[in-house]
């Protein structure tokens, strides 16, 4: 009996420190993957018309709470998901393309084993065009600066893997129209700036390299 009851305080006992050593193991791959990798899918409102931007991001864990990575998204290589400009006399309607590069930064406010709650800012540069491939159409291209604050929350797959949601707002300035001309028309067409216009709903891939 004696004998039984040492076997299983052993057996106990290599239990709780395997436990403490997997545990242990997993906190530092946890902590020494600092580099991640984003995959970004931003559904917004852009010129009164719902669209779709793809991209990635790369960065790095500076501490538990902040992060900071170089951001490049662009609009969906799908024709449905590029906002129309509605002119007459196309049969076929030029598409308008937003595209931006810049850094973005986080800061965790909320964290757990299984989800993380923070706040971003994207920071850079982004531009607007139209195009069309048909009856020589041109568009000029309209700079803005890129500003896009965005309340993200995050939930852990696994050790390097994790699935995010958030909901931004992406402020337009710029008050110059985009300019176009055609065989059909020549002509400018203004900016939308009004609410809805610039909301994005972002769904996240992310992976710790």
């Amino acid at each position: 009996m004696k004998s039984l009851s040492q076997k299983a305080r052993r057996l106990i006992c290599v239990f709780f420190v395997g436990a403490s050593m997997s545990s242990y193991g997993q906190d530092r791959i946890q902590k020494d993957k600092k580099w991640f990798i984003v995959l970004p899918l931003r559904f917004t409102q852009l010129q009164d018309q719902p669209t779709m931007l793809s991209g990635v991001k790369v960065g790095r864990a500076v501490n538990d709470r902040f992060q900071a990575s170089l951001s490049i998204y662009h609009s969906f290589y799908l024709t449905r998901f590029r906002a129309p400009a509605n002119l007459d006399g196309f049969d076929k309607q030029p598409r308008l393309f937003i595209n931006g590069v810049g850094t973005e930064l986080a800061y965790y406010f909320l964290k757990s084993a299984r989800f993380a709650s923070s706040l971003e800012l994207f920071l850079g540069w982004g531009f607007l065009k139209y195009d069309l491939k048909d009856r020589n159409f041109t568009s000029r291209q309209v700079n803005y600066v890129a500003i896009e604050p965005v309340l993200n929350t995050e939930y852990r797959l696994n050790t390097t893997t994790l699935v995010g949601f958030g909901i931004g707002y992406r402020p337009i300035f710029s008050n110059r129209p985009i300019a176009y001309s055609s065989t059909v028309s020549t002509g400018e067409l203004p900016i939308q700036k009004t609410f809805p216009n610039g909301i994005n709903v972002i769904v996240t891939l992310k992976g710790f390299l």
